[in-house]
């Protein structure tokens, strides 16, 4: 990923596919888009689907982001443009499961920090992943 380049053919029937499914998913069943609102609403970072389409297509800000966001719909020199900065802000949180040593763990874990390049961040950088704690109602 480090020296990715991103083929336009390849992104356009790629984004093309991600636009169908999110578009589709709209139509599952009452119970899966249930669990995809709950996770939206308890999840601090989540784009719901309205907002992945309106990203990948649209013109314009969402309103409804803490930040304004300005975009022609996504293009391929756009993802290409961003992989150095995704690269530069990478946080690996790495689990290692079987029959290893601690060592080694910590080999495999390196190896893939030194091909992609990811420097450690400071933990007020890190924004852990948190969930949204609803409080007791009234009964």
């Amino acid at each position: 990923m480090r020296y990715l380049v991103v083929d336009l053919d390849r992104f356009d029937a790629v984004k093309d596919s991600f636009l169908r499914a999110l578009t589709n998913e709209q139509l599952s069943s009452p119970y899966e888009r249930a669990i995809k609102l709950t996770q939206y609403i308890l999840t601090s970072q989540y784009w719901g689907n309205d907002e992945l389409i309106w990203a990948v297509k649209s013109l314009g800000t969402i309103p409804c982001l803490s930040q304004s966001l300005n975009l022609l719909g996504i293009k391929a020199n756009d993802v290409q443009t961003f992989i150095p900065k995704l690269l530069s802000k990478l946080h690996l949180e790495t689990l290692v499961v079987g029959s290893t040593t601690k060592e080694r763990a910590l080999d495999m874990s390196n190896i893939v920090q030194e091909i992609l390049g990811a420097k450690p961040l400071d933990l007020d950088s890190i924004d852990g992943s948190r969930s949204l704690l609803i409080p007791a109602g009234d009964t």
